[in-house]
């Protein structure tokens, strides 16, 4: 499916291009077309041998005059005529097409709920309750959160020098192969730029051994692989497709960004920053299109997103201290307990005080 989605997204991107570099060409040829058909018209016209204030008419001048028309200027007419009907036809084409993106990225937001619906694991201490669709990645992220506090304690604890990306990069890549006896030579592999790779593996067998209940070492790349495939298609689709404005790219993958959860732009942080993430850091998408803009504040276990990527988040655009000043500042009536009865006692008291002084005076 994906070779299939690679192919077409390869060869609407070769029309488009064609039909760009035509529409260019038939563009400039109508401009000067048009002047030169203007110069010309204008340049027979005002001749002293036509034009003349006066109004009487050579019957034999005109005859040519009309026969010139007919032939020189109305080919020109014609030729100028063909191209805007040739550059019409062509703009509708190409609009044609850029719908058929639009169609195929809608298409991979559906895609994207389909992975989602795949997703079927047992919740976290618990084998009895299965998680679903996008609570599945609450255990996701439980499960990284695990895989973060056992490699610090493994970093400390044989005194392996690694600084909190490498635990990040590692606890993902856990994460995502999974680790067991039969499969600790090919993890060995995946982490061999580690010195301490023999260390990392022994004790995190350990420790899921002596915890299955936490699945600290399950794999999940049966659906994570599809998924963020997935999603990287699609938002290179959008971006690499000259057609749109840069305002047409950052509302459709905005619609994207829209269906992502809280547990699910955590997991794609991890994966972006990870070995995984290296397309998306080359092509900049995350800061680009603000896709992990929505992030809570403090949501990644003590990572902090602006030092990989320099954006906006929505947590910095929140500011309480402009919002309390259209606020009073004592709480609401209703939540003045203690003093409540006694204010109203002392506005009554005031009230009779007030209509009484008026009446003796």
């Amino acid at each position: 499916m994906y070779k299939q989605l690679k192919r077409s997204i390869t060869n609407y991107r070769k029309k488009f291009n064609s039909m760009r570099n035509w529409l260019t060409i038939m563009k400039s040829a109508i401009i000067v077309s048009g002047i030169l058909f203007a110069v010309v018209f204008c340049c027979i016209v005002f001749d002293d041998t036509y034009f003349s204030f006066s109004f009487d008419i050579d019957s034999k001048l005109a005859s040519e005059f009309g026969d010139f028309v007919g032939g020189f200027i109305g080919t020109l007419f014609t030729f100028l005529s063909i191209l805007i009907v040739s550059y019409s036809i062509l703009q509708q084409t190409c609009e044609n097409r850029k719908n058929n993106v639009k169609t195929t990225f809608f298409q991979m937001i559906d895609y994207h709920y389909k992975n989602l619906d795949q997703i079927e694991i047992p919740k976290p201490e618990r084998k009895d309750k299965i998680e679903k669709g996008k609570r599945g990645f609450v255990s996701y992220k439980i499960q990284i959160n695990r895989l973060l506090q056992a490699l610090y304690e493994i970093n400390k604890k044989n005194d392996l020098n690694l600084n909190a990306h490498d635990i990040a990069c590692i606890s993902y890549l856990v994460f995502y192969y999974g680790l067991s006896d039969s499969w600790s030579d090919f993890f060995e592999e995946k982490i061999q730029c580690y010195d301490c790779r023999k260390t990392i593996i022994k004790e995190l067998l350990e420790l899921s051994k002596n915890n299955p209940e936490k699945r600290l070492c399950q794999a999940n790349h049966t659906i994570l692989s599809a998924y963020f495939r997935n999603m990287y298609n699609a938002i290179n689709l959008v971006d690499s497709e000259n057609e749109f404005t840069d305002k047409e790219k950052e509302e459709l993958i905005k619609t994207y960004r829209a269906q992502l959860s809280n547990p699910e732009l955590y997991i794609l942080f991890f994966n972006v920053i990870s070995p995984f993430g290296k397309k998306w850091r080359e092509k900049n998408f995350i800061c680009k299109y603000k896709l992990l803009k929505n992030i809570p504040y403090n949501y990644l276990d003590g990572y902090n997103p602006k030092l990989y990527f320099d954006m906006t988040y929505e947590f910095d655009e929140i500011n309480c201290s402009t919002d309390n000043d259209n606020f009073p500042n004592e709480p609401p009536h209703k939540l003045k307990s203690s003093n409540t009865f006694q204010t109203k006692k002392r506005k009554h008291k005031f009230g009779f005080s007030f209509f009484l002084g008026l009446f003796y005076k």
